[in-house]
């Protein structure tokens, strides 16, 4: 009976909370498959609105992100990759925010921009990947000017960050395609370092 009781409220905390959840499991993988480093987390308040905006060097930035920050983090993602079959579900609990470009789907963007709006209303983190893709060649893109959008309708602080020593790894696009065969594992996890910078007021340029 105890054991059913337990069940039922576990189920209903992860209905009402699946982030925390997500992030104790990625945190266990993260200590088994990379060592991840991060350097002044502290910037990131404790409390209200703030955007995070950081390079995309693979499709599993979010992952170290979710494990650097201690609140639930809402991130905005192309919506093809939203509609994945496979991790639809998993990306609508995380309250994934799906977007496209206006000339790809102007009701998506705009739905994408609301959604986000009321995310910051509400005091939530929003994380956003401004160049809009992972990055081809290691380097960072120009920033797609959603970003900007964002601020005007929402003045919110923002906190920047880089990812380093993802680039090359199995979920890259180093090697042209990335997740591409099997991956290779080591005995020693990779080396990755997620740097916060200081806390900037909407208006940074």
């Amino acid at each position: 009976v105890f054991f059913v009781m337990n069940a039922v409220v576990t189920l209903y905390i992860f209905s009402v909370v699946p982030e925390f959840m997500f992030r104790l499991g990625f945190w266990l993988i993260s200590f088994f498959v990379y060592k991840i480093n991060y350097k002044n987390s502290d910037e990131i308040p404790r409390f209200g609105p703030v955007v995070l905006i950081g390079n995309h060097v693979s499709f599993i930035d979010w992952f170290v992100v979710i494990a650097a920050c201690k609140r639930p983090v809402r991130f905005v993602m192309d919506h093809k990759i939203y509609k994945n079959p496979i991790l639809h579900v998993f990306f609508r609990l995380c309250k994934a925010i799906p977007i496209a470009s206006a000339k790809e789907d102007a009701v998506c963007k705009k739905k994408a921009l609301e959604s986000i709006s009321a995310a910051l209303v509400d005091g939530d983190v929003v994380c956003i990947f401004p160049e809009g893709a992972v990055t081809r060649n290691g380097e960072m893109a120009m920033f797609r000017p959603g970003v900007l959008e964002i601020l005007e309708t929402n003045p919110t602080p923002v906190v920047p960050f880089a990812i380093n020593g993802l680039w090359g790894s199995y979920f890259s696009r180093a090697s042209g395609k990335a997740m591409q065969g099997m991956p290779k594992m080591k005995i020693r996890g990779r080396e990755v370092n997620v740097d916060m910078g200081k806390i900037l007021p909407a208006e940074a340029t």
